[in-house]
C-alpha cells in the first residue's frame, strides 16, 4: 500500500514503516495534510481502508481519496460502503489528478467531472470514465526526488500500460480496458539516461504488463541502446508467445537479463477454459531459446479452477518440473484468486462463501483487524476473500506453499535427494506432494516460519526418516544427510575442510546423476574442501 501526502509532497510505504496503524495516523497528522491518497491493490485494500478511517475519526476535516486497481474496480459499491471516503479516482490519474485535488481543497461540485465517483447531496455519483491516455509521452517525466531512493539497485520504469488479451482470471485487462499502449523508444531511452545521469542505477524493471505484444517496436528500442552505447540491465514481462529467438538475441543484446513469463497452466484444455490459449509445446522451445542467450526466466502458474481436474493439475506440474530442468531460474504456483472485474467473479459471484482459503495474490496485513462482518456484506468489493465450493481446491490447500518452498529448496540445494525423490514417484510432483501434506498437514497450516532455512529443512528432514520409498528409502536417507552436509559446510560452517562419512557410493551418485539400480553399501569418506570464490571441492576416500 501507498498513501500519498499529495500537498506536502511526501510518500510513504506501510511495509517499510514497521509500526502498528495507529503510530501511522500519528505521524500522518504531524505532516499535517489536506488530502491523503491512497493507491490500492487487492492485498492492500482492508489496511488502506483502516487507515484512512482512522485519520479521518481523528481529523474529520481531511479528504481521503482513493485510486489504483481495486478502488477503481470497486468504487461505487466501496463509495457506499464507507462514509469516510471523500472520492475515488477511476482509472489513469494523470489527466484527473490536479481537477480531484482542486475540488477537494475548495469544496466544489464534480458535476461534468469525469473519472471520479464522488457524493453529492447523499447519493454516490459517477460521471463516466476519463479516456486512456493514447500518447504515453506526453506525461511529464517523474520526479524521483520525492520518493527515497537511497540504497535502490533496481529502477521500476513504466514504459507502457494494458494487455491486450482476455484472460478470464485477470482484471488488468479490465482497468487498462485491453488497451494495450507503448511509450516511445526514445521517451524510454530519455528517462533510462535520466536516472543513470542523476542516481548511477543502471537497472530497470521494465514495468508493464506484457512488455513485448509489438516486436518491431521491441526491435527499435533495442537497437536504440545498442546504437547509444548504453549499458544497462533491465527485465521485462513477456508472453512465450510474443518471443522468438531474432527477438531475444537482440533483447539481450541490449541489457535484458530476466522475464517474467505468465504461463499460468500446462493442461492444453485448461488453456483454453482460462482463455489464455498459449500453444504449451512451444514453451520447452521458447525456454531452450532463452537459455541459449542466458536470460533468466520465472515462469508463473494457477492452479484451482473452477473446472480443473486432478490430471489439469498433474499437467501444470509436470510442465513446472520440465522448465525448472531445462533451466527456468524461478516457478511460482498460486492459487487462484477471485478478483473484481473479471469473468471469473461474474461467473462465480452467486456461489462464492467467505474462506480462509485464499491465493497468497490476496493476502493483507489488515484483514485480521478489519470487521468480517463488512467484507461478509460487501462480497464485490472483497471477493478476493471468498472462495467457490471445489474439492480439488480443498484437497491442494498448501500446494503452492510446497512448490514455492520445499520443491524449490530441494531443486535448488538438494538436486541428488529430489532426483531420487522423483524417480520414486514416477516424476509425479502430486503424488510426492500428497504424502508431503499427510506428513507436514500441521506444519504447513503453521506456515508462517517455514521459509526459515532451518524450519525447512527439518521439515524435509521429517518428511524424509518416516516415509517409505520401497527399495529407495535407505539411498534417499543417506543422500539427504549427505547433501545437507554440503549445503552446511556451503553456508554455516567456516572449517577449511570437512569428512563426511556415507555408506552409499553418494559420490558417484552426485557426479553422474546415476542412481538407478545403485545399492553399492560399503563405508566411504568424502573430503569437503573449501576453494575460492565460495566454492568446495569433494574428494573420495574408499
Amino acid at each position: 500500500m501507498t498513501l500519498i501526502l499529495c500537498i506536502k509532497k511526501n510518500i510513504i510505504y506501510y511495509n517499510d514503516f514497521n509500526k502498528d496503524l495507529d503510530s501511522m495516523v500519528d505521524y500522518i497528522l504531524k505532516i499535517k495534510p489536506k488530502i491523503v491518497d491512497f493507491y490500492t491493490m487487492t492485498n492492500s485494500y482492508c489496511t488502506s481502508l483502516l487507515l484512512a478511517e482512522k485519520l479521518k475519526r481523528k481529523k474529520s476535516n481531511i479528504k481521503i481519496l482513493l485510486g489504483g486497481p481495486q478502488a477503481s474496480l470497486t468504487a461505487i459499491d466501496s463509495m457506499k460502503a464507507f462514509p469516510w471516503i471523500d472520492a475515488i479516482g477511476i482509472g489513469e490519474g494523470e489527466l484527473t489528478i490536479r481537477k480531484i485535488v482542486d475540488i477537494l481543497i475548495e469544496n466544489k461540485s464534480f458535476h461534468n467531472v469525469k473519472g471520479v465517483v464522488y457524493r453529492e447531496n447523499n447519493n454516490v455519483c459517477y460521471n463516466g470514465k476519463e479516456s486512456l491516455i493514447e500518447d504515453l509521452d506526453s506525461i511529464p517525466m517523474l520526479d524521483y526526488s520525492l520518493v527515497n531512493i537511497e540504497g535502490l539497485v533496481k529502477m521500476p520504469l513504466d514504459v507502457g500500460r494494458g494487455c491486450p488479451f482476455g484472460c478470464i482470471y485477470c482484471s488488468t485487462k479490465t482497468f487498462w480496458q485491453r488497451h494495450f499502449r507503448l511509450k516511445s523508444s526514445e521517451r524510454i531511452i530519455k528517462e533510462i539516461k535520466s536516472v543513470i545521469d542523476n542516481y548511477g542505477i543502471r537497472k530497470f524493471n521494465f514495468v508493464h504488463d506484457i512488455f513485448t505484444v509489438n516486436k518491431s517496436k521491441i526491435m527499435e528500442f533495442c537497437k536504440l541502446v545498442l546504437k547509444n552505447n548504453i549499458e544497462i540491465q533491465w527485465d521485462c514481462s513477456a508472453r512465450i508467445d510474443t518471443l522468438d529467438e531474432e527477438m531475444i538475441k537482440i533483447m539481450k543484446e541490449s541489457g535484458c537479463e530476466h522475464i517474467y513469463l505468465g504461463i499460468e497452466t500446462g493442461s492444453k484444455r485448461m488453456q483454453k477454459i482460462v482463455n489464455k490459449n498459449l500453444i504449451l509445446s512451444d514453451a520447452e522451445d521458447k525456454i531452450k531459446i532463452l537459455n541459449k542467450y542466458k536470460i533468466e526466466v520465472t515462469a508463473s502458474f494457477i492452479y484451482g479452477f473452477p473446472e480443473e481436474t486432478i490430471d489439469d493439475v498433474r499437467a501444470t506440474l509436470r510442465l513446472i518440473d520440465i522448465l525448472r530442468r531445462e533451466g527456468v531460474k524461478y516457478t511460482q504456483l498460486h492459487l487462484l484468486g477471485i478478483l473484481p472485474g473479471t469473468e471469473l467473479y461474474e461467473n462465480l459471484k452467486d456461489n462464492l462463501v467467505f474462506s480462509n482459503n485464499i491465493s497468497d495474490i490476496s493476502k493483507d496485513k489488515g484483514i485480521d483487524d478489519f470487521p468480517k462482518n463488512i467484507i461478509l456484506n460487501n462480497k464485490s468489493i472483497f471477493c478476493q476473500y471468498f472462495d467457490f465450493e471445489s474439492e480439488l481446491r480443498e484437497n491442494l490447500i498448501y500446494l503452492d506453499t510446497f512448490v514455492a518452498v520445499f520443491y524449490s529448496f530441494l531443486f535448488n540445494n538438494m538436486f541428488m535427494t529430489y532426483k531420487i525423490i522423483m524417480e520414486y514417484y514416477n516424476n509425479e510432483l502430486l503424488d510426492f506432494f500428497l504424502d508431503f501434506k499427510i506428513v507436514n498437514y500441521n506444519i504447513l497450516y503453521k506456515s508462517e516460519n517455514i521459509t526459515k532455512i532451518q524450519n525447512t529443512i527439518g521439515t524435509l528432514k521429517k518428511f524424509i526418516f518416516t516415509q517409505n520409498f520401497g527399495k529407495y528409502t535407505s539411498l534417499i536417507k543417506e543422500c539427504f544427510e549427505f547433501e545437507f552436509d554440503v549445503f552446511n559446510f556451503m553456508y554455516f560452517d567456516d572449517s577449511e575442510e570437512k569428512v563426511v562419512n556415507c555408506n552409499y557410493n553418494v559420490y558417484d551418485i552426485k557426479k553422474s546423476g546415476v542412481f538407478k539400480d545403485i545399492d553399492i553399501k560399503y563405508p566411504i569418506k568424502i573430503i569437503l574442501k573449501r576453494i575460492k570464490d565460495c566454492h568446495i571441492k569433494l574428494n573420495r576416500i574408499v
